[in-house]
């Protein structure tokens, strides 16, 4: 579950994402995240598009991941999904699921 993501944020201003993770063996053995840009028209935000290159966070039931630079002004989305002991990993995205979420960068204030 990803947390503190708001639909609209200022270039700069997002520094990380967090969330927490469960399963229900308790058995989570580490947390991904795939972040991808969208077309920056904004129309239709591509409500389907699917992860692409997963990114380990750090911790499991709590996670984080520290971007490396800050993201520049467009559309964005986020998955998050947790691995258990045995491989297996979340395949079921939605913003229901608290799992994918859609926002936009802004331009930094002036």
């Amino acid at each position: 579950m990803i947390k503190g993501l708001h639909h609209k944020v200022r270039q700069g201003a997002l520094k990380r994402f967090h969330g927490t993770a469960s399963d229900p063996d308790g058995s989570v053995s580490k947390v991904q995240i795939s972040l991808g840009r969208l077309p920056d028209s904004g129309v239709g935000l591509q409500k389907r598009k699917k992860p692409g290159h997963w990114r380990t966070a750090k911790g499991t039931t709590k996670w984080a991941y520290k971007l490396p630079h800050p993201l520049a002004p467009g559309y964005y989305v986020v998955f998050s999904r947790a691995i258990d002991d045995q491989g297996l990993a979340e395949r079921v995205f939605s913003r229901r699921n608290r799992n994918q979420y859609f926002f936009r960068v802004l331009p930094a204030s002036r």
